[in-house]
């Protein structure tokens, strides 16, 4: 993997508690030695997926591993930047790609701060 993606994943991991701005995005082109327009096209090319949506993708992730963990889970979908649970559900049906009554049941399992389960039916909306 290139450099200036290692160094870009690192950041993102590092910060996905905070807002990653557009500022911070530059930066994160200019040390690369890239506008922002072709630091993202790269960055897309060698993830996979937009900047954008890798962040939101990880963060979710990363809710979702605090919430099992016994963590409140209204406490966690505010710490990763999600300003309300109907934010975080769309977030969470989108990326997983659940379908929605799985997700309705154990999403109110999780705002009762019960530890999430492992095994939850994935499937994507094209099967259905």
């Amino acid at each position: 993997m290139q450099d200036f993606i290692k160094t870009s994943l690192e950041y993102i991991e590092h910060n996905l508690k905070t807002d990653i701005t557009l500022e911070e995005l530059e930066e994160l082109a200019q040390t690369a030695n890239y506008s922002v327009r072709h630091y993202c096209r790269r960055f897309s090319q060698v993830t996979g997926s937009s900047v954008a949506n890798y962040i939101a993708k990880r963060r979710v992730n990363y809710a979702l591993a605090e919430i099992s963990s016994g963590r409140k889970a209204i406490d966690t979908i505010l710490d990763y930047g999600f300003d309300t649970y109907s934010g975080f559900y769309r977030a969470f049906v989108k990326k997983r790609q659940i379908f929605r009554k799985v997700c309705l049941f154990s999403l109110s399992n999780l705002s009762n701060s019960l530890p999430m389960k492992s095994t939850l039916l994935r499937r994507s909306y094209k099967s259905v």
